[in-house]
């Protein structure tokens, strides 16, 4: 655990000043610990598109054909893959919301503002691909702000190495998904 007195680091530095270094630290950390688990997210709902998700113009029309047959014992795993595609971007639905500092008052137009945001089957996989892509470019720059700033913490002396393993940057609170094979698409290729 750090016990460096920080007295010592800062110096002269006026007390405003050290309250905005304390908050940007802070608030850095937090960033590249929403990114690991945002890479997590990311790499769950990118096995779902790659498994096969209805997507596309006739989406929402398919996914309804394909729950009755599953109502008549019919095994739809694209259904199943799609659905868990909703539900995984639904959680980035809210985060986007919030991080609007909406939540209070939420219109239609800003629920469906943030759906779009967050990438829904009805969209081309194409177009779900590009922005997990962005997504997962944003993530990763801002992971590697994180360990750059926790480095040159540790070089400055500013952090012990021990506080930096403490902080677990890069491992995240979501767990990454366990690929178990090749996926359901790859494996029609391979057929």
């Amino acid at each position: 655990v750090q016990t460096q007195e920080l007295d010592g680091i800062f110096g002269k530095m006026p007390d405003d000043m050290k309250e905005l270094v304390n908050g940007t630290v802070v608030n850095t950390i937090k960033a590249g610990s929403e990114a690991s688990d945002t890479l997590a997210e990311n790499a769950r709902a990118q096995q779902l598109l790659d498994d096969g998700i209805f997507s596309g113009l006739g989406a929402d029309a398919k996914v309804e054909i394909a729950r009755l047959g599953s109502f008549f014992g019919i095994d739809t795993p694209t259904l199943d893959n799609t659905q868990a595609f909703a539900l995984e971007r639904a959680a980035k639905v809210a985060e986007i919301i919030q991080a609007y500092g909406a939540g209070t008052g939420l219109s239609n137009s800003d629920r469906e503002f943030a759906l779009a945001q967050a990438g829904k089957p009805t969209y081309e996989v194409e177009t779900l691909q590009r922005m997990l892509r962005i997504e997962k470019d944003a993530a990763e720059f801002q992971l590697s702000k994180t360990k750059q700033m926790l480095d040159e913490a540790v070089k400055t002396g500013l952090l012990t190495p021990e506080a930096v393993r403490l902080l677990d940057i890069g491992r995240g609170s979501v767990p990454m998904p366990q690929q178990t094979g090749p996926s359901q698409r790859s494996l029609q290729y391979i057929k």
